[in-house]
């Protein structure tokens, strides 16, 4: 759309985005959902192949809850292997089944994301495309205002202050935004701020916006190895 402002004003004739419509973040959201780790095996992790095993069934409800009604944030922390992120994942397909907005990214693939951001000449940065004119700033933008946000082993890489300082960036605005937002990682609330740092973990606790649900299942991986030995002997 052109602004009706009188010749010789410095934005006369030119072409801006409509503010209704964002169109600029749509299509920088369809850039990054090709870049999504929603994919492979994960494309297959929805909630009618979720077994709901003992000590899974708050996590199953509070994920079957934000689906439907994506509000506010939802942080599942548990052991590895316990079904976290197949409970992250069937909420971004059932979320992008009904024509909703979602992004899913594992956080060490968000990290790798943002840092190829500073070499515009790298195969990995032509690889996904359009992207790679998404300068950082672009990028941060995109992530931390999505629509939803869903953040997959959020614990996973957070050993140098650039990534602490990135994820808080991101966590904060949508904090503040009050951004539908899903958490996964595979430390307890008494670990955030040793693992994390102080401030990341002080938007995880937040209590204001953010249900904590702890996922008490076993690894379901070790559960079939054990129920495979049982079998067999």
């Amino acid at each position: 759309m052109r602004r009706q402002v009188p010749y010789g004003h410095p934005d006369f004739g030119k072409l801006i985005e409509c503010p209704a419509c964002d169109t600029l973040m749509k299509r920088r959201l369809g850039i990054l959902d090709g870049f999504s780790s929603l994919r492979g095996d994960l494309l297959k992790c929805d909630f009618t192949h979720f077994r709901v095993v003992e000590g899974a069934q708050f996590a199953y409800e509070a994920a079957i809850a934000f689906a439907r009604d994506p509000k506010g944030w939802l942080v599942l922390h548990g052991p590895n292997g316990s079904g976290k992120t197949h409970l992250a994942a069937a909420i971004a397909l059932n979320l992008r089944a009904k024509g909703r907005p979602v992004l899913f990214m594992r956080v060490p693939d968000l990290m790798e994301f943002l840092r190829h951001a500073y070499d515009e000449e790298s195969l990995y940065v032509r690889s996904v495309g359009e992207s790679g004119s998404m300068n950082l700033l672009d990028r941060l933008e995109t992530i931390r205002r999505a629509p939803v946000l869903v953040l997959d082993d959020l614990a996973a890489e957070s050993d140098t202050p650039w990534v602490r300082e990135k994820l808080y960036q991101i966590l904060d605005y949508r904090g503040v935004e009050r951004l539908p937002t899903v958490v996964t990682l595979n430390i307890g609330p008494n670990e955030w701020a040793d693992k994390l740092g102080a401030r990341v973990a002080d938007r995880l606790g937040n209590r204001l916006i953010a249900k904590v649900i702890y996922n008490a299942a076993r690894s379901y991986r070790q559960a079939q190895e054990s129920d495979a030995a049982g079998g067999g002997a």
